[in-house]
């Protein structure tokens, strides 16, 4: 496979019968599992209701960065 080009890749795919196109795009290039903020509302043990902001991790699928250059930038924190 070394030295080859994609698309000469996905032609010998499709000789052993195998088309790349009908792949998800998940599975072509992956997906980035990334933290992100959320706001949680609940109850104090005073009953009063108070929001917190909480991460949780979130999958998202891969873009083609040279579509989407700005994605991974988006993804750095940023530091105040």
């Amino acid at each position: 496979m070394q030295g080859k080009t994609g698309n000469e890749k996905q032609e010998m795919l499709f000789k052993e019968g195998i088309n790349w196109n009908d792949y998800p795009v998940k599975i072509k290039r992956g997906i980035v599992v990334c933290k992100e903020s959320y706001d949680k509302s609940g109850f104090d043990n005073k009953g009063k209701l108070v929001t917190a902001v909480r991460t949780r991790w979130a999958v998202k699928d891969t873009p083609i960065f040279t579509e989407d250059t700005g994605f991974l930038y988006n993804l750095i924190p940023k530091v105040d």
